[in-house]
């Protein structure tokens, strides 16, 4: 599982009647990926999180290395040779990336689930939602006039 943008894997066990919770209970294996900058993925072997260079990376990096090493992981460690991949919003778009990249992971993919998928980020601004007060607001120059310069 994958989770969607500004969130983790938090949110997929949360409630008792969770979707992790529920995969348990029918006798799956489940594994919940967080992906870079979330409370889970603020380390690094070389750079700090205060650091520019840390924050510096994009969709295309979730798609080339993270989404394959959560696959090396999972299957390394579960034995298994195919998984099932279960993506929401943000988790979507890096999946999608990743399987249409690689033929590697496509074979070691039994299937794929979709959630709330984003495909065009279409008036994406134009609507009350918090990029959308992120954006209006400045958050980011704001953030830099604190002297938080790694919020990009």
């Amino acid at each position: 599982m994958i989770h969607g943008i500004l969130d983790s894997a938090d949110s997929f066990a949360i409630a008792d009647d969770s979707i992790i919770n529920f995969l348990l209970e029918k006798g799956f294996e489940v594994w919940a990926a967080n992906n870079r900058g979330t409370k889970y993925g603020c380390t690094h072997e070389t750079l700090k999180n205060t650091s520019k260079e840390f924050w510096d990376f994009s969709f295309d990096e979730f798609a080339k290395h993270d989404v394959p090493t959560f696959y090396k992981t999972a299957l390394e460690i579960s034995g298994a040779e195919k998984l099932t991949l279960i993506g929401h919003s943000q988790g979507t778009s890096q999946s999608f990336a990743a399987l249409s990249e690689s033929e590697e992971l496509q074979s070691k993919t039994e299937r794929f689930i979709a959630l709330a998928p984003v495909v065009i980020m279409n008036r994406f601004t134009q609507t009350p939602h918090l990029l959308y007060w992120v954006d209006k607001f400045k958050v980011v120059e704001i953030f830099k006039g604190l002297g938080i310069e790694y919020v990009t």
